[in-house]
């Protein structure tokens, strides 16, 4: 697409997104930003290194180890974000209809694994709002980008904290870092932004 950048979504902690770290952070006392952060960026160099099989492995122990899900809750969230994640970076168009009915169900899943009070469909809109801003001329700044991640975390916890939009703008800097090194992105520098970021996020709530 003329004057379109082709990046592909991060698969956050769910992605890995990042709404799920999110959750994670303010929800379990054993979360552990160090292990999520380099979980992250090991999935990450998976995804844009194309072994499917490896990120799928990987996404589902860190859901089983860090989130406290049953390895069948984790094999429904994490095959729904990885089928989200894989067809969004072969298309160009028609998100809304493609993408939001997985993320839409593994949000689902999640809710009820978990009992939590969101509204999967408000979080799955909020997490592609970010994943097509990053591809998107003028709207892929790395501050634009941190303060849709900062808006995903509110949407999910249904207001405002001073936390989001640091850790917001750290995740937007590693996904960023990531994008101008390419293939030769520095992976060090890019797990350290990631641990800064659910560092930040774990302080913040438990303040």
């Amino acid at each position: 697409m003329p004057g379109r950048k082709i990046v592909t979504p991060l698969l956050s902690v769910v992605v890995l997104a990042s709404g799920v770290a999110g959750w994670l952070a303010f929800s379990r006392p054993s979360f552990n930003p160090d292990a999520v952060g380099k979980a992250e960026a090991g999935m990450w160099q998976s995804y844009y290194g194309g072994s499917r099989p490896q990120l799928a492995l990987q996404l589902v122990q860190l859901l089983r180890k860090q989130y406290g899900l049953t390895a069948i809750e984790a094999k429904l969230v994490g095959e729904q974000l990885a089928g989200a994640a894989m067809t969004f970076s072969s298309i160009r168009d028609d998100y809304d209809a493609q993408i939001l009915p997985p993320l839409t169900g593994a949000y689902s899943a999640l809710k009820e694994a978990r009992g939590l009070a969101f509204d999967p469909a408000a979080v799955a809109q909020a997490e592609l709002a970010w994943w097509v801003a990053r591809r998107t001329d003028g709207e892929d700044s790395v501050e634009n980008v941190g303060a849709m991640i900062a808006e995903l975390y509110a949407t999910m916890y249904d207001g405002k904290h001073p936390a989001f939009a640091q850790a917001g703008l750290l995740r937007a800097r590693a996904a960023h870092l990531r994008d101008v090194g390419a293939a030769d992105a520095d992976w060090t520098e890019v797990e350290s932004l990631l641990i800064q970021s659910y560092t930040v996020l774990a302080k913040g709530m438990a303040n």
